[in-house]
C-alpha cells in the first residue's frame, strides 16, 4: 500500500525536522560551510598555499623573465610562489622538502620562444619543472605556468605568421589590431565552460578558482556521509518503534522519504556552496547532475544498509568509504585504475560528469541499477522472513 502524495509531503516535513534535531546529522551538515570557509581562508592567505612552487631564473636580468616571475609572485591563488633566485636554489628547495615543485626559467627565454614560433617541431625548452611526486594540484598548477607564458608566445606566433603570410603593406594594420586588443586587457581567446549560460567567462573568474576543484569532491563525499548518517538514524528510529504505527507495506515508502529528506538538506547546502565558491559550471547543469547524484547516493546507502543490517558495522563503514572515495574517485591525487571499485561508487560518476558529459547518463543508469538492486534485496529479505515465520509481515 503506497502513501498518498499529501501524506508524503507531510512525512517529508516531519522527517526533515527530525533529522535537524539529531546532532550527528547537523554535524555533517555543518561540514559544508566549514569546508567552504577553510578553502576561502586558505585562498585569501598568501602564506597558506596548498602547494608551494619555487621560482628560479638562469638569467635574472632578462626583462621577460622578470615580468613573468613578478606576475606569479603577485598572483592570489592556492599556489604559494617563492623566489629562490638561481635554478640550483629552486631545485634544492624541492629536494629539501621546502617546496612541492620548482619552475626554472631558462636563459634566453625570449629567444627560445621566438625559436618555437619559427619551428614548433624543433625548439629548446623554456622552463624546467622539477617535482618529487605527482598530484592533481601539481598538474593543475601547470595551467598557471602555461597562462603566464601564453602572452609572449602568442605575440611571437602572431608576428611570425604575418611575417610569412602577409604583404608588408598589410602588416602595420594587423599588428596595430593585435596590440589594440591587448591594450584593452583582452585576449585573442576566451575560455568558458560549454555548459554555462555564457554570462561569465573564465577570464572573469578568480585566477585561483581552478585550484579549488578538490572542494567539489569533498562536498560530494559529504553528501554520501549525510545520507549514510540518515540511514543510521532511520535504523535507530526503527529499533525504537517510531514507525510501528505504520504497516510493513509502507516501509519502503517511509524509508525513501526519510533518506530523500536527508539528501535534499545536504544537497541544498552543497549546491549553495558550489555557487558561492564560483566553481559551478552553470546553475541548471549543476542542479541536474547533483539531483541525479543524490538519487544515486540514496540507492547506494539503502543497498549498503541492507547488506550491513548491524548498525555497528554500517557505522564503521562510513570512514572506510570516505577514504575509498577520496582515493579512487579521485579528489587530491591521480586515482589508481581499478574500475571494479570505481564503478561501485556514485561519487566517481558525479565528479567525472563535469569533464565528460557522458557520465551524466552513466550516473543515471547507475541510479536505476542501484535502486533495482535495493528492490531485489528487499524482496529477498521478505522471502526469508516469510520462510522463517510462515506469515506475511503486518
Amino acid at each position: 500500500m503506497m502513501i498518498s502524495i499529501k501524506n508524503m509531503i507531510r512525512h517529508y516535513g516531519i522527517f526533515s525536522k527530525r533529522l535537524l534535531c539529531h546532532k550527528s546529522f547537523v554535524a555533517i551538515l555543518l561540514l559544508v560551510p566549514i569546508l567552504v570557509c577553510a578553502v576561502t581562508l586558505i585562498a585569501k592567505n598568501g602564506d597558506s598555499g596548498v602547494i608551494t612552487v619555487a621560482l628560479g631564473m638562469e638569467n635574472g636580468e632578462e626583462n621577460i623573465t622578470q615580468e613573468i616571475v613578478s606576475q606569479l609572485l603577485e598572483d592570489d591563488s592556492l599556489i604559494r610562489f617563492v623566489l629562490c633566485g638561481s635554478g640550483e636554489e629552486a631545485a634544492a628547495c624541492v629536494q629539501g622538502g621546502k617546496a612541492d615543485a620548482a619552475w626554472i626559467f631558462h636563459d634566453g627565454l625570449e629567444q627560445k620562444i621566438n625559436d618555437f614560433a619559427q619551428n614548433p617541431l624543433k625548439y629548446n625548452a623554456f622552463v624546467t619543472v622539477i617535482q618529487k611526486e605527482d598530484s592533481i594540484l601539481l598538474r593543475l598548477s601547470h595551467e598557471k605556468l602555461n597562462s603566464v607564458l601564453y602572452p609572449a608566445l602568442s605575440l611571437s606566433l602572431f608576428s611570425e605568421y604575418i611575417e610569412n603570410n602577409l604583404p608588408r603593406s598589410e602588416r602595420e594594420h594587423t599588428e596595430s589590431f593585435y596590440h589594440a586588443i591587448h591594450a584593452d586587457g583582452k585576449d585573442l581567446f576566451e575560455f568558458a565552460y560549454l555548459n554555462t549560460s555564457g554570462a561569465e567567462t573564465a577570464k572573469e573568474k578568480h585566477t585561483g578558482d581552478f585550484l579549488i576543484s578538490p572542494l567539489r569532491g569533498l562536498l560530494a563525499i559529504t553528501v554520501v556521509l549525510g545520507v549514510m548518517a540518515a540511514a543510521m538514524l532511520y535504523g535507530q528510529d526503527e529499533a525504537r518503534g517510531v514507525f510501528d504505527r505504520f504497516s510493513k507495506s509502507k516501509e519502503t515508502s517511509l524509508s525513501l522519504i526519510y533518506h530523500a529528506a536527508a539528501s535534499v538538506l545536504i544537497g541544498s547546502a552543497v549546491y549553495a556552496a558550489l555557487l558561492l565558491m564560483r566553481i559551478s559550471v552553470g546553475w541548471l547543469y549543476e542542479l541536474l547532475v547533483l539531483a541525479v547524484y543524490c538519487i544515486a547516493v540514496i540507492g547506494f546507502c539503502l543497498c549498503l544498509r541492507l547488506l550491513l543490517p548491524d548498525i555497528r558495522f554500517f557505522g564503521a563503514a562510513m570512514p572506510v568509504l570516505a577514504a575509498a572515495m577520496t582515493v579512487f574517485c579521485p579528489i587530491f591525487f591521480p586515482a589508481p585504475n581499478l574500475p571494479v571499485i570505481q564503478y561501485l561508487l556514485p561519487t566517481y560518476y558525479y565528479l567525472n560528469a563535469f569533464s565528460h558529459s557522458d557520465f551524466v547518463l552513466y550516473l543515471g543508469l547507475y541510479s536505476i541499477l542501484i535502486h533495482a538492486l535495493v528492490f531485489f534485496l528487499r524482496r529477498f529479505r521478505h522471502a526469508i522472513h516469510v520462510r522463517h515465520t510462515g506469515k506475511e509481515p503486518d
